[in-house]
């Protein structure tokens, strides 16, 4: 992608990160690239796999239904609890990224402290609220979406691989 005229480098290589959808398109922004291409072809391929993961296993790998599933669930804080620490993580991670420089302070700076949280187990069951997650999908979507134009349209259109044979010709 980062070879089309259309697509800068950085949004090709934001676009075809596997993995992290709503994370890349919250910085690509940020870091100079265009958001919109990389929602386009990140949600595109996160489409592609939910809709051809259920076939996959079915016809690869012929999973055995004979054992019922079992889900264990975790301890977690209750939801106050953890709407303030992620308060807490995203205002002290914020500054923290922007004090030492990190490029998309915003996602990486609250990003890395959560991950140390985690790895050194004083992470108090934090869990992020359901509802606090579908809020940010919406949130990020709109971002994104609002930002579309129809010339937008017309060059994440071109940079899609359907079109690459017509273009090279």
């Amino acid at each position: 992608m980062g070879l089309r005229r259309d697509v800068t480098p950085l949004t090709g290589a934001l676009a075809l990160v596997a993995g992290g959808a709503s994370g890349l398109v919250a910085i690509a922004r940020e870091l100079g690239g265009d958001d919109r291409v990389v929602a386009v072809v990140q949600y595109l391929r996160v489409g592609l796999v939910t809709a051809t993961m259920p076939l996959i296993v079915l016809f690869i790998f012929h999973p055995d239904r004979s054992h019922p599933t079992q889900v264990t669930e975790i301890a977690s804080a209750p939801w106050y609890v953890s709407v303030g620490l992620i308060l807490a993580i995203s205002v002290v991670g914020v500054v923290l990224g922007k004090l030492v420089r990190l490029p998309g302070a915003g996602l990486l700076g609250p990003m890395a402290i959560t991950v140390v949280l985690e790895v050194t187990g004083q992470d108090l069951g934090l869990t992020v609220p359901s509802a606090l997650v579908q809020v940010g999908y919406v949130l990020i979507g709109w971002q994104a979406g609002v930002a579309f134009t129809r010339e937008s349209l017309k060059s994440v259109g071109r940079a899609m691989p359907w079109r690459w044979r017509s273009s090279r010709r």
